[in-house]
């Protein structure tokens, strides 16, 4: 599994790979038990390193959203359309957060960013 990741950004690369498997879990592009490539070999055919990718893999199992079997490697959880929406909600809250309270701070009111939000999903169209 080749994954975009970016090494000179200010997100590290766990992050950015625990991240990027998330959503993939999250939209469904990852199904449930798909098994995920090793650590070894997720690590070679990105080229970072071996201890990198098992943190990410560590994170992603403790959220919930994969699985080991012993010799075997890491799987995707099993996650219900509920528990995946639950999951992508509390998301959108966490990122969305402090940029609501920086926007109040710079004076716009609930109704002017209801506004701009509004616009933004009418922007995307048929994408949602």
């Amino acid at each position: 599994m080749k994954l975009e990741l970016n090494d000179i950004s200010n997100i590290p690369l766990q992050q950015q790979i625990y991240s990027k498997i998330k959503a993939k879990i999250l939209s469904g592009e990852l199904i449930s038990d798909f098994q995920l490539p090793s650590i070894r070999t997720f690590a070679i055919d990105n080229r970072i390193s071996v201890i990198t990718v098992q943190k990410a893999y560590e994170i992603l199992e403790i959220d919930g959203l994969i699985y080991s079997k012993r010799s075997k490697g890491f799987f995707v959880k099993s996650l219900d359309e509920s528990v995946r929406n639950t999951i992508a909600s509390e998301n959108l809250i966490r990122e969305v957060n402090p940029i609501l309270k920086k926007a109040i701070a710079e004076g716009l009111t609930s109704s002017e960013i209801s506004k701009i939000i509004n616009e933004i999903i009418k922007d995307f169209g048929e994408d949602l």
